[in-house]
């Protein structure tokens, strides 16, 4: 495994990485190349070689994951091809690791951020956390990664803490002719923004649109196509987005099983703060307590 120095390295790098990636993407002009300066660069080819060892580590180790992220790094277009500047042709070994890449960055950042969404949302509607801990109770056993779905309230809570507070809540796409959409003229060339968030919102696709409601994502009853897209669609749809729900899930279900978690008192109303993801704007503070076990 990667050691201790190298691990805060890589956090560091990502960090990095993101923020000037975010800065360039979001330029009012034509990106510039001084964004892709020598720190850049250097920074985005060490954090390639760090992904490189630890993917071959993952590789090596034979496991639940390694079969994940080794089957999960195939797409017919690299997401970091603006991020590391060489383009949208690249060999098959470097589309490997920049997906890989990819799956680090969601798995650490984003997913962080949704758990933190998630638990609030739980704690600020308690009736939703009363229906989520009646669940853990009766599902015990199924807290693992080929199971977690059988917590189907938690899930749908996550799901409506994504609808809410998206992660990904600017996308992108390059026009690569010109094109027209909704009597809108879009040249070749040119970047097409789309506010997930607003999506995500709107009162023309969901009820009660700022209202947290798990029970509207059932499966007799899915979204409305393209209006539910917190990890993206289509071909260019997130790779890790199974990994990310159960990440959520299984380490959400963890902490309320483990500690009688409740809002510390006289905390304000936390709002998002939309930077590289979707992060709380202060911080989310909680009490923890001791959860005695009952004995049979």
């Amino acid at each position: 495994t990667l050691s201790e120095s190298e691990k805060y390295e890589l956090l560091k790098l990502m960090s990095f990485v993101l923020d000037h990636s975010t800065a360039r993407s979001l330029l009012p002009c034509a990106q510039l190349d001084i964004f892709h300066g020598i720190g850049y660069k250097a920074a985005t080819a060490r954090l390639r070689r760090l992904a490189t060892s630890l993917k071959e580590q993952c590789a090596a180790s034979n496991g639940t994951l390694a079969s994940f992220f080794t089957s999960s790094t195939h797409t017919s277009r690299c997401p970091f091809a603006s991020m590391f500047g060489h383009g949208s042709v690249v060999s098959a070994q470097q589309l490997e690791i920049d997906n890989f890449i990819n799956l680090l960055f969601g798995a650490t950042d984003n997913v962080a951020n949704t758990m933190s969404w998630l638990v609030y949302n739980l704690l600020v509607h308690q009736h939703a956390k009363s229906r989520v801990l009646e669940e853990l109770h009766a599902h015990a056993q199924e807290r693992r990664l080929d199971t977690y779905t059988e917590l189907e309230y938690l899930c749908r809570s996550a799901k409506e803490t994504l609808r809410l507070f998206p992660q990904n809540w600017l996308m992108s796409r390059d026009a690569i002719d010109d094109d027209c959409l909704s009597g809108y003229t879009i040249p070749g060339g040119s970047t097409v923004y789309l506010s997930v968030y607003t999506v995500q919102r709107s009162p023309e696709f969901w009820m009660q649109a700022e209202d947290f409601l798990p029970e509207r994502f059932q499966k007799e009853n899915p979204p409305v196509p393209f209006t539910f897209l917190p990890f993206g669609a289509g071909q260019r749809k997130c790779v890790g987005s199974e990994l990310a729900m159960a990440e959520i899930v299984l380490t959400c279900a963890k902490l309320l099983s483990s500690f009688d978690v409740q809002l510390a008192p006289l905390v304000a109303p936390v709002v998002p703060h939309a930077a590289w993801s979707l992060r709380p704007k202060s911080d989310i503070q909680v009490l923890l307590g001791s959860k005695l076990r009952q004995t049979a």
